[in-house]
C-alpha cells in the first residue's frame, strides 16, 4: 500500500478533531505534491510533501466531500474526506 490514511476518531466532544485529515505516505511520496480538490474538480489547495506524515485541516472550508491527492511522478494515491 502507497500510503495510510485516517479521520481522527477521538473525544465526540470534539468539532475541531472531526475537521482534520491524517495520513503517512510512502517515502516514494515525499518531494511529491498534494492537492486539495473540492466536489466540482476545482484545486482548493496545493503544496509539497516534506515529510511523511501530514495533517489537514478542514475547519475553514465548506461541507461537502474533498478529495486529497498525493502525486509524485506517474504515481497517484486519492483518499476522500468528507466535512459535514
Amino acid at each position: 500500500m502507497a500510503a495510510t490514511a485516517k479521520e481522527r476518531d477521538k473525544d465526540p466532544k470534539s468539532e475541531k478533531e472531526k475537521n482534520i485529515f491524517v495520513f503517512k505516505a510512502d517515502r516514494k511520496f515525499v518531494g511529491g505534491r498534494i492537492e486539495i480538490l473540492r466536489e466540482n474538480g476545482a484545486v482548493l489547495s496545493e503544496q509539497i510533501l516534506h515529510k511523511r506524515k501530514m495533517i489537514i485541516d478542514f475547519e475553514d472550508v465548506k461541507a461537502g466531500e474533498y478529495t486529497i491527492r498525493v502525486i509524485k511522478g506517474e504515481r497517484v494515491q486519492e483518499f476522500t474526506f468528507e466535512k459535514k
